[in-house]
C-alpha cells in the first residue's frame, strides 16, 4: 500500500437529555457475523469528483476533482459495530470501503455519526476517531481532537482542529475531528484510556525538559559541566550528519521496451529526440550501470551476489508469509549457503532487486523461485508518525497496488534475507548552487545532478518532452528520471517529505520507466511514479497528470 493521506471529518449527531441516559439500545443478535445495515454503490468520476452517501446521512465520503486517476466504482458499506474488534469501545457504528487500498492524489472527507444513545464520555476515557489496522483499531497520537473523558455530548461551542477537548467543554453538532488515516479500510470512533489519547505527549515534553536541563546545568560546578554540556550537545547533533553516504552508482531498472504514442511496444527504440516519445528509460541505459548478479553460496545454498551494490542474497526465500517480527526472526536465526549473518533487507536494498522488464517485477533467472503475487517485508521503518507501527515493504503483485509500500507489523508478507554492508547508509548530502540562472542540486553520492524546480500539470509524454527539451543551468542533457533515481533521493527516516533533497514539495513525480505490461505485443498504459511526501512509488495511467523534475549525469 501506497500510502496516502485521509482527512476524516466524523460529525456529532448530538441528544440532549435531561436526565444524560447512556442506556444503549438492544443489538441485534447474529452469530458472530458482522451485520450490514446499507451499502451503496457509485462510479465517481476522475474529473469531477463525487459524493457517496447512505440512506439518512449516517455516513458520507466526499471525493474532490482530480482525487481519482481514473473513473472508479467504489462501494461504501456501513455495519453494526456488533463482531467488530473490541465491539464494547465502539461508539459508532463501523464504515468500510472498496475497493481496498485506494490511492487518493488529494485528501477526501469521510463523515460518520455517533451513536445516538451516548451522553457522556466516561471518566479517564476519550473518544477518538480510528481505523482497523489487522484485528486492531488504531488511532493517530498526532491527529485529531479527543473528546476527553466528562466531556458532555451535548450542544455547545465550536471544536477547533488541534485543540484539546477538556472536561466540561461542551461541543456543537456538526463540528468536525480530524485525523489522518494510513488505511483505506474501516473506520469508526473508538473509546481510549487517556493515557493513550493525542493530547498526552503534548503534557509531558512541556514539563520534562525544564525540570532536567535547568537543575543539572546548575547543581554542577561551573568547571566541569560547561564544558560537558558545550560539548557534549554539539558532539551529538553533529556527528550524525558526519555519517554521510559513500559514492556509489545505480543499477539500471532492467526496462527494456519502448512505447510510442498509442502504447504499443515500438520494435526499437527511437533515438530522434523529436519523435514525441523520446527520452524513456531504456533509451539512457548510459547513465546507470546494468545489472549483474553472479551466484554464490553452496550448491544446496546458492546466493545471489549483485556485483553493483555487492549485497548477497539468498536465491531460495522464506516462502511461508510471515509478520515482521516473524520475518527478522528468521532472517536472523538463518543458517544458509555457509553463512549465519543474514539480516532482513532495508527498504533501498529491497528496491534494487526490482527487475521493471518483468511483469512480475523479478528475473525469475536470478529468483526462481519468487511469488508471483504478494508483498515483501523491509526493516525500514515507515516514518508517517502513524500510532501504528508501520514497515516499508514492496509489492511484487502485477494486477494489484504495487511498488513501495507501507504495511502494519501485524499483517503477514514474504521475507528474502540480505547479508553484507547496508547500501546507501547514511545521510545524504545535497549541494546547491546557481549556475547560468538556475538552481541546480547535485546528490554527492550517486553524482546525479537534479533541477530544483520542478513542472506541474503533466502527462507522461509531457513530462519526457519536457526535459528533453530543457535548457537549464547551462546544460541542454536533461532528462526525465527512471524509477531508480527517484528512489534515490528519498530518505525513508523523513517524512513529508520523505526526503532532505531542498525546499522540495510533497508533490508527485513521473519517471520514465514504463509498467511492464504482461506479454510483449500488450500495450503499456501505465508509467511509475513516486509520491515526495511519503517515498511511495506506484503505477498511474499515462494519461494523468503530475511533476516532472528533470536530472543529468550518472555512471
Amino acid at each position: 500500500m501506497k500510502k496516502f493521506l485521509i482527512s476524516i471529518f466524523m460529525v456529532l449527531i448530538l441528544v440532549l437529555s435531561a436526565c444524560g441516559s447512556s442506556k444503549k439500545e438492544k443489538e441485534p443478535e447474529n452469530n458472530g457475523e458482522k451485520q450490514q445495515i446499507t451499502s451503496t454503490k457509485m462510479t465517481v468520476s476522475a474529473t469531477d469528483g463525487g459524493t457517496i452517501e447512505t440512506e439518512g446521512g449516517a455516513a458520507k465520503i466526499e471525493i474532490p476533482a482530480g482525487a481519482l486517476d481514473q473513473d472508479t466504482e467504489i462501494t461504501m458499506t456501513l455495519f453494526e459495530k456488533k463482531s467488530f474488534p473490541d465491539e464494547d469501545k465502539l461508539v459508532s457504528k463501523v464504515v468500510t470501503f472498496e475497493p481496498t487500498g485506494l490511492v487518493f492524489n488529494k485528501d477526501v472527507t469521510i463523515t460518520l455519526t455517533i451513536d445516538s444513545t451516548y451522553t457522556t464520555v466516561p471518566e479517564n476515557m476519550a473518544v477518538v476517531p480510528a481505523f482497523l489496522a489487522g484485528t486492531k483499531w488504531s488511532h493517530r497520537e498526532a491527529g485529531g481532537d479527543p473528546i476527553m473523558g466528562g466531556d458532555p455530548i451535548m450542544a455547545g461551542d465550536p471544536i477547533m482542529a488541534g485543540d484539546p477537548i477538556m472536561g466540561g467543554d461542551p461541543i456543537m453538532a456538526g463540528d468536525p475531528i480530524m485525523m489522518n488515516a494510513g488505511h483505506f479500510s474501516s473506520y469508526a470512533f473508538i473509546l481510549v484510556e487517556t493515557g493513550t489519547s493525542p493530547i498526552e505527549p503534548t503534557t509531558e515534553p512541556t514539563d520534562e525538559p525544564t525540570a532536567e536541563p535547568t537543575d543539572e546545568p546548575t547543581t554542577e560546578p561551573t568547571d566541569e559541566p560547561t564544558e560537558e554540556p558545550t560539548e557534549e550537545p554539539t558532539d551529538d547533533p553533529t556527528e550524525e550528519p558526519e555519517v554521510v553516504q559513500e559514492p556509489y552508482t545505480l543499477s539500471c531498472t532492467g526496462a527494456a521496451l519502448c512505447y510510442g504514442t498509442d502504447n504499443k511496444p515500438l520494435e526499437e527504440c527511437d533515438s530522434n529526440p523529436e519523435s514525441g516519445y523520446f527520452g524513456q528509460d531504456p533509451q539512457r541505459t548510459d547513465t546507470c550501470a546494468a545489472r549483474n548478479f553472479t551466484t554464490g553460496g553452496t550448491n544446496t545454498n546458492p546466493t545471489n551476489i549483485d556485483s553493483n551494490t555487492g549485497l548477497e542474497w539468498q536465491k531460495t526465500y522464506n516462502g511461508t508469509l510471515a509478520t515482521f517480527e516473524e520475518a527478522v526472526s528468521y532472517c536472523e536465526g538463518l543458517e544458509y549457503g555457509g553463512y549465519t549473518d543474514w539480516r532482513l533487507p532495508e527498504i533501498q536494498e529491497l528496491a534494487t532487486i526490482i527487475d521493471y522488464s518483468f511483469y512480475n517485477f523479478v528475473d525469475e533467472s536470478v529468483f526462481p523461485d519468487f511469488p508471483t503475487s504478494g508483498a515483501f517485508w523491509s526493516n525500514t521503518l515507515y516514518a508517517s508518525g502513524s500510532s501504528t507501527v508501520s514497515r516499508l515493504g514492496i509489492n511484487f503483485s502485477p494486477n494489484t497496488m504495487t511498488g513501495i509500500d507501507d504495511y502494519a507489523e501485524t499483517k503477514t508478507n514474504y521475507a528474502v534475507c540480505v547479508r553484507g554492508e547496508v547500501f546507501r547508509k547514511g545521510t545524504i548530502v545535497f549541494n546547491e548552487e546557481q549556475i547560468d540562472g538556475g538552481l541546480v542540486i547535485t546528490d554527492t553520492a550517486s553524482g546525479l545532478q537534479w533541477t530544483k524546480s520542478n513542472a506541474t500539470g503533466k502527462k507522461w509524454l509531457e513530462a519526457l518532452e519536457y526535459c528533453e527539451n530543457l535548457t537549464f543551468g547551462g546544460n541542454t542533457d536533461w532528462r526525465l528520471p527512471n524509477i531508480n533515481e527517484l528512489i534515490s533521493i528519498m530518505d525513508y527516516a523523513k517524512y513529508s517529505p520523505a526526503t532532505v533533497f531542498p525546499d522540495i514539495d510533497s508533490i508527485t513525480l513521473w519517471s520514465s520507466t514504463s509498467k511492464t505490461p504482461k506479454n510483449a505485443t500488450s500495450s503499456s498504459t501505465s508509467a511509475w511514479k513516486m509520491a515526495t511526501k511519503t517515498g511511495l512509488t506506484a503505477p498511474a495511467t499515462k494519461t494523468s497528470s503530475y511533476n516532472a523534475m528533470c536530472v543529468r549525469g550518472g555512471k
